[in-house]
């Protein structure tokens, strides 16, 4: 009884190990190969071998023998199912299937959205400037040549009104005297234009005789120089050429343009306009006053 039943166990076992070895181990669950074994496009990476084949074993018959599998860029629907979204060509995860490359716009995209289709580049922005040429050279930039001006004085109600003297001059960002505009003094009374003396301005007063100064030198020909004034009236046609008294023109940077006028022994009435020399051309910002009216002074 012993020996038949120990005979019957392992007849048995004979035909279990018979059984394994004609069928051999099972074979992976579909949900564990690569998606990247789906399309030629694409290299398999857990079913490639050192050599950089793709393991036969991998990929079942139906989908080996399915020629949608091996042609680039192409995803197979059938045999082995298709790859996520995320493994598609230039898909971004997270990317719905409706923005998919090659799956048409996103819902809800107008005709003015740009298009995000592959092979298909973005449309430029309403608006939106289209970059320069590399390499391509700045436009010039428009360079101011000399500063004109134009005003006309009323009296303040001075000892002397409405006879007056005074000065126009342009001063640097520290207050120094650079250059005199006009000029409209007796002799001896330079030393009442107080704001024009301090920052530094010479002495273009008018002398005893006629054509003479009181410095004894005479103003460069561009300065309009005279006597006192009986009274006031419009300044026209002042020009400054943006150079200092040396005949060079100034830097560029921050400048004053300085009225003063004064109808007593005494300072005056003043008025100050600053500026950019280097900046943007056109009219300068000036401060309405009652001295000083239809002030007009413009970089051109």
């Amino acid at each position: 009884m012993d020996g038949s039943y120990a005979a019957l166990v392992a007849m048995v076992g004979c035909f279990v190990g018979l059984a394994f070895a004609c069928t051999g181990p099972s074979a992976p669950p579909e949900a564990a190969v690569d998606y990247t074994q789906r399309s030629g496009f694409w290299t398999a990476s857990s079913a490639m071998s050192t050599a950089g084949t793709t393991s036969p074993g991998a990929i079942s018959p139906a989908a080996q023998t399915n020629p949608a599998i091996n042609s680039p860029g192409v995803v197979s629907t059938g045999g082995v199912g298709a790859p996520p979204p995320s493994m598609l060509p230039g898909a971004v995860a997270g990317m719905p299937a409706s923005m998919v490359p090659g799956r048409g716009a996103a819902a809800g995209m107008s005709a003015e959205t740009p298009a995000i289709v592959a092979g298909r580049a973005a449309a430029p922005m309403a608006g939106s400037a289209s970059p320069a040429p590399a390499g391509a050279a700045a436009p010039p930039v428009a360079k101011a040549t000399k500063l004109t001006l134009d005003y006309t004085t009323a009296t303040y109600g001075g000892k002397y009104a409405p006879i007056n003297i005074g000065a126009v001059w342009v001063a640097d960002a520290s207050g120094k005297w650079v250059y005199t505009l006009e000029m409209w003094c007796g002799w001896q009374n330079t030393k009442h234009l107080r704001p024009y003396t301090t920052a530094g301005g010479p002495d273009y007063s008018t002398g005893l005789l006629p054509g003479s100064f009181t410095s004894g030198k005479a103003p460069p020909p561009d300065v309009i120089a005279s006597a006192t004034l009986k009274t006031h009236r419009a300044h026209k046609s002042v020009v400054w050429n943006l150079k200092n008294a040396s005949g060079a023109e100034v830097p560029d940077g921050m400048y004053t343009l300085n009225f003063e006028l004064t109808e007593q022994e005494d300072a005056g009435k003043a008025l100050q306009i600053p500026f950019m020399k280097g900046g943007a051309l056109g009219p300068l910002m000036a401060a309405t006053s009652p001295v000083y009216m239809d002030v007009k002074a413009v970089l051109q």
